[in-house]
C-alpha cells in the first residue's frame, strides 16, 4: 500500500487530560489493522473520508492521542506513517519508554501524567 506524505508525531492521552476535541486523533482497530481518525469537527463535515471516523462505531478498541509537545517525558510518542487507506502499518516509538501501538489502542497501556499541574494542555472546547 502506498504511504501518504503527511507523517504524524503524536502522544497518547488520557481522558482526563484537557485538550481540544479539535486537537485529538483517534487510533482505532479494524479489520484492516489499527487506523487513524482526525477528530476534527471541520474537517469531519467538509472531508470526511479524510477524517475517516466511520469505521470507529465497530471497532473494539479506540484511543486519543495529540500532537507531541516538546519536552514530554511521562509518555511513549510515536511517528506514525499512515498508508492511503488512514491505516497505520508503520511506526517508531521516538521519545519515552518502548509500548508497542497496538498495547496503548487496546488499552493495554494508559498514561499515568506525572502531576497535574504537569500536564500539557491546550484550550479545552466541545
Amino acid at each position: 500500500m502506498k504511504k501518504l506524505e503527511k507523517t504524524y508525531l503524536i502522544m497518547p492521552i488520557d481522558e482526563s487530560e484537557d485538550y481540544a476535541v479539535s486537537d485529538m486523533y483517534a487510533l482505532y482497530t479494524s479489520d484492516r489493522g489499527i487506523e487513524i481518525g482526525i477528530l476534527d469537527p471541520e474537517l469531519i463535515l467538509d472531508l470526511p473520508l479524510l477524517a475517516n471516523i466511520s469505521g470507529m462505531k465497530d471497532a473494539d478498541d479506540i484511543a486519543l492521542f495529540v500532537d507531541a509537545k516538546d519536552g514530554v517525558d511521562d509518555r511513549p510518542v510515536y511517528k506514525i506513517y499512515p498508508e492511503l487507506n488512514r491505516t497505520v502499518g508503520v511506526y517508531e516509538v521516538v521519545t519515552g519508554d518502548y509500548v508497542p501501538l497496538i498495547d496503548v489502542v487496546k488499552g493495554k497501556y494508559k498514561v499515568k501524567p506525572s502531576k497535574e499541574d504537569d500536564v500539557i494542555s491546550s484550550e479545552k472546547t466541545l
